[in-house]
């Protein structure tokens, strides 16, 4: 009943807006544009992933080794399934590296033309060192990027460097919003002493130096197949604390959202699906359980909805969310 009612107040929308989706190997701009508008998303923001797959490749065994085993004792509360599946830290190595196979640079210009309108943010490859982090920026800009993607746990940075402050004061100076994602990734960054790259209050410093920069917090703080919602705490906090703050719902799985929504202000939420990265799962999923927890949260007001669903992002975007119909 309460998914039924959810579905209903979506279609009563006139566009779907969404702030995190992907493109991946073998798919194009344009193509994404229209899978999109298959689920009535007229405006999304695309984030490049230029995975630094050499420097992941090279990390010692031994290193390895002695994560796996100080997360043994975590993940077998939580997640023994995912020790079952990987097995071993060499098998763990070795999916983290097709995972990151899977992502490739994107075309920075976005697509404006039938279907979704897509703006791209860019990755500036923090792991390059804060004195490359300016070039890439200037580059990423000139060829039309709309926002920078900073994904710590992947380029294996710590959020409080000089490196991610580099990168925030590139975004300053360029007026181009931060979208930063927090939580764990699949592979490595499952095992604690890797997530631990992804905790957005390392981020404090820097939010707290570029007030004029709008941040979006990715996944509510809490990316992970292990522990769902493990820095959403965090990601909440900073949104409170800071009016450039917003978080973003993707791959946010219902239970997270139904405590989210009780405690975000609407101001703050934008709609968010990972697609097409998290299997099984698409915008239209994402929209739903999202309309779902703010309905069973009493926010589910038209005006609610809209904020959550694409003023916010249109505000952030500087870009208009059309209606668009099924290609």
């Amino acid at each position: 009943m309460l998914l039924e009612r959810a579905l209903q107040l979506l279609e009563e929308l006139p566009c779907i807006g969404d702030a995190h989706v992907h493109l991946v190997e073998g798919q194009s701009l344009q193509g994404l544009a229209y899978e999109l508008a298959e689920y009535r998303v007229g405006l999304a923001q695309v984030m490049e992933i230029r995975a630094p797959v050499r420097r992941v490749a090279s990390l010692p065994r031994g290193l390895l080794e002695r994560a796996w085993e100080a997360s043994k004792s975590i993940l077998e509360k939580l997640a023994p399934w995912l020790l079952e599946h990987y097995g071993d830290p060499g098998r763990l190595h070795a999916e983290t590296i097709i995972f990151l196979s899977r992502f490739s640079g994107t075309p920075r210009r976005g697509h404006r033309g039938p279907g979704a309108r897509l703006l791209v943010y860019a990755d500036p490859v923090p792991s390059a060192g804060p004195e490359r982090v300016p070039e890439e920026a200037e580059a990423a800009r000139g060829e039309g990027a709309a926002g920078f993607k900073l994904i710590t746990t992947l380029h294996m940075v710590w959020p409080d460097s000089d490196s991610v402050g580099a990168v925030f004061e590139a975004a300053s100076s360029l007026g181009l919003p931060v979208l930063a994602h927090a939580g764990c990734d699949p592979g490595i960054w499952e095992l604690p002493a890797f997530c631990a790259y992804g905790n957005p209050a390392r981020l404090e410093r820097w939010i707290r130096e570029n007030r004029d920069t709008p941040i979006i917090i990715a996944h509510l703080g809490g990316y992970s197949a292990a522990a769902p919602g493990v820095f959403t705490e965090e990601a909440i906090g900073l949104a409170r604390r800071y009016p450039n703050v917003y978080l973003d719902t993707s791959a946010v799985p219902l239970e997270v959202l139904e405590v989210a929504v009780k405690d975000v202000p609407v101001e703050k939420l934008l709609h968010g699906s990972d697609y097409p990265v998290v299997e099984g799962d698409d915008p239209g999923r994402s929209a739903a359980r999202l309309a779902a927890a703010l309905l069973a949260a009493g926010r589910s007001s038209r005006g609610v909805l809209e904020r959550v669903f694409y003023l916010n992002l249109e505000e952030i975007a500087g870009e208009e969310c059309r209606p668009v119909s099924p290609m």
